[in-house]
């Protein structure tokens, strides 16, 4: 379902379908299907012609182009097939900044843990040296 053609013909389908809809629906509330009244007859008249009036005055060209633009803004996506829309550029960029500080700092642990295991073993030499000074007879 890759052919432009194909769904544009099918945006343009669905609004079309949506608009019968709607007039299909004003025409039912205002009445003409009886005596030109709604069918509860209670002042809700006025408020139905307000709807129908509205809708008379759109432009069905111009909103095919913007459901058109709609769906094609929504239907772009990255080399990774994700929705361009859903995913910001910037935000995608500080995930993986953060991602490489992440790992920054966990090279930089392993470095502290490697030192302070050196620094352990200096100690227990150093101690051990001690003890064997103190064993050891004076004027060794």
């Amino acid at each position: 379902m890759n052919n432009p053609d194909l769904l544009n013909g099918l945006v343009i389908g669905v609004v079309i379908g949506a608009c019968m809809l709607v007039i299909k629906l004003v025409d039912f509330m205002l009445g003409k299907y009886g005596n030109g009244r709604a069918r509860n007859g209670n002042g809700h008249d006025r408020a139905f012609a307000e709807v129908a009036q509205r809708l008379a005055g759109v432009d069905m060209q111009k909103l095919v182009t913007q459901t058109d633009t709609m769906f094609m803004m929504h239907a772009k996506t990255d080399a990774d097939g994700v929705p361009v829309w859903y995913v910001r550029r910037s935000l995608e960029n500080v995930i993986h900044e953060l991602a490489n500080s992440v790992n920054g700092n966990t090279q930089l642990i392993r470095e502290q843990g490697n030192m302070l295991q050196q620094q352990s073993n200096l100690f227990r030499e150093l101690v051990q040296e001690l003890r064997e000074m103190r064993l050891a007879p004076p004027g060794r």
